[in-house]
């Protein structure tokens, strides 16, 4: 046949006739050195010859035999390929079918080790378009390429899958390039974790003479630490040390940190931060959280609320550190974040409040669980009144649920029984100065974007808050829940605790009302909105019912028909199975 009319064989047809033709080669040099220890009686007993037989016709016959078993060896291992190919494929197929339906099965996916290609890819980029389930994709140990993995980048970057919180690509021929191409298309996604490079080396298993037991403990010891290291896992759960088996010591840190010195040093990279022309949102934001869980941990371990007698000098090291700065807190909150494109923004530029101020008034909400008189006399004197800017910034980001939240609970905080009467209210109420003076401007620091200018010297607030507060809620009102602006729950959860504030009784005695409870009462009573907001008939009442209430309704109640001469039986109701725990412990039951 001519060479122009042969036909083309692929390089892996090829690849595979070499190795068919080095392997019938070795098997017939083993066939030779047999028949060669045949003929000289090496090794063989009485059975296994037959002087009748010549030696030709027992090799033919022998090379029959192993032929016949290769044969058969190779027929098993391709059944079996088949087989794993088969089962990735229904793997694959599943998954892409769950994405694509945004079913509650496409939560974790797991395409490990599942010989996905570009072409999947490529389907599972257009069906995570529309998923918001999907919470993990485990895609190690295939054969993805560069241009798979950046496509996968880009689309995630562009908003698919916006819940994604973990993406496993570990084990795939990808170039550091590619590698690094896809954390940087992936760094907005602040809570999305991406693993690359090759996987960990597997743990070998305990030796079976060590026992069963022995290895249940270490599997579990060694299940239980990866929990505990995981990322994750801590950062959803709380996970202590206090979990560990019976008998196993704690081990001591051999250096114990003075928390005076430990606070100094935070409070000065705070202030290092500020006096950097070249400073970020973290150089300030992660010694300000770290101070935070500091103060969280020393309320924590008092008895809260303080007792009325309380003094600054009794405060713990990072509790009175806080109080002390709060002037550079008050700089920190008067720093503005550049608008920036988010997953959420697609196009346009958005305001962000920053991670800096969000962590500046957890601190300051956290100083504020004392509930004591001294505190609050403090954050009154402290110039700039860093609680009237916090309800300013609060009020201006109405999607910025972490800083409503602490400025919720310092509002909560000043509105306290103990710390009423040291007027901290006055700066939620009108804005304007207790007796450390109004928001002023922050000299050398960057302007805020329009729309959000400080008051200026002797100003309060406009509009005060509880009228923007009563503004917001009232245009909610005629809006079913799901409907309503972002900030309105957390307006009206303030304008709740203001209008419980008034009330009498509130400090404790019966019917009694304080002199900072009527001073409350004429503050807002000057403010024709809220008036008419907190009114009897205004809508304060009905939208305090809605939020209190169940927003899916009462629960059907189910109907159980008893079979005819049987017992009535009743469903177990989840106090039922309550009570029935607490039976197992002793514990006492719930009425």
């Amino acid at each position: 046949m001519p060479a122009a009319h042969l036909p083309k064989v692929d390089e892996e047809e090829a690849g595979t006739a070499d190795a068919d033709e080095t392997a019938r080669e070795l098997e017939e040099e083993e066939e030779d050195a047999e028949t060669a220890s045949c003929a000289s009686g090496e090794g063989l007993t009485d059975d296994d010859t037959d002087a009748s037989q010549p030696t030709g016709t027992g090799k033919k016959k022998r090379k029959k035999k192993k032929k016949k078993a290769n044969g058969e060896a190779s027929s098993e291992a391709s059944r079996v390929d088949a087989e794993v190919r088969k089962q990735q494929q229904e793997r694959v197929s599943n998954a892409l079918a769950d994405v694509r339906a945004n079913s509650s099965g496409s939560i974790w996916v797991d395409l490990s080790s599942a010989a996905v290609d570009s072409k999947t890819v490529k389907k599972l980029c257009a069906h995570l378009a529309a998923n918001t389930e999907i919470l993990s994709l485990n895609l190690a140990g295939n054969c993805l390429d560069d241009e798979s993995a950046e496509s996968l980048a880009r689309a995630l970057a562009q908003g698919a899958a916006p819940n994604l919180i973990d993406l496993d690509l570990r084990d795939n021929p990808l170039s550091p390039a590619a590698e690094a191409s896809v954390r940087a298309t992936l760094k907005e996604r602040k809570i999305l974790n991406v693993e690359l490079g090759p996987l960990p080396a597997p743990v070998a298993a305990p030796p079976a003479e060590a026992g069963k037991e022995e290895a249940g403990k270490e599997g579990g010891a060694s299940l239980s630490g990866s929990l505990r290291d995981n990322p994750y896992v801590r950062r959803f759960f709380q996970v202590d040390e206090d979990d560990q088996d019976e008998g196993q010591a704690l081990e001591s840190p051999t250096e114990q940190v003075d928390p005076e010195q430990l606070s100094a040093e935070l409070w000065e990279q705070v202030n290092q931060a500020l006096e950097s022309p070249t400073r970020t949102t973290a150089d300030l934001a992660t010694p300000l959280a770290a101070i935070a869980d500091q103060v969280r941990g020393e309320m924590d371990s008092c008895m809260l609320p303080m007792l009325a007698d309380t003094e600054l000098a009794d405060l713990r090291p990072f509790t009175a550190a806080a109080l002390r700065a709060l002037p550079t807190l008050r700089r920190v909150l008067g720093l503005a974040s550049a608008p920036r494109e988010t997953t959420f923004s697609r196009t346009a530029a958005l305001r962000t409040l920053g991670l800096h101020r969000a962590a500046a008034l957890e601190l300051l909400a956290q100083v504020l669980r004392a509930e004591c008189g001294a505190v609050a006399r403090a954050v009154v004197h402290a110039p700039g009144c860093p609680l009237a800017l916090g309800m300013r910034l609060a009020l201006a980001h109405e999607a910025c649920s972490p800083a409503q939240g602490a400025v919720l609970r310092a509002a909560r905080a000043a509105l306290a029984p103990g710390t009423g009467a040291a007027g901290l209210w006055r700066q939620l109420v009108s804005g304007a100065a207790g007796e450390g003076g109004p928001v002023g401007e922050v000299p050398g620091e960057e302007a805020e974007p329009q729309g959000e200018t400080d008051a200026r010297e002797g100003d309060a607030l406009d509009p005060a808050p509880p009228t923007a507060i009563a503004e917001l809620c009232a245009k909610a009102a005629d809006l079913a829940p799901g409907l309503r602006s972002p900030g309105v729950g957390w307006a009206l959860a303030l304008a709740g605790s203001l209008h419980a504030a008034m009330q009498p009784g509130y400090c404790g005695e019966e019917g009694r009302v304080e002199a900072w409870q009527e001073e409350l009462r004429e503050a807002l009573a000057g403010q024709a909105a809220w008036v008419e907001f907190a009114a009897a008939e205004g809508p304060l009442a009905d939208l305090l019912v809605q939020q209190q209430g169940d927003l899916a309704g009462p629960k059907p109640a189910r109907m159980v028909l008893p079979e005819p001469g049987a017992e009535p039986s009743r469903v177990l109701s989840g106090q039922d199975l309550i009570n029935m725990l607490r039976g197992l412990h002793g514990s006492p039951q719930l009425s």
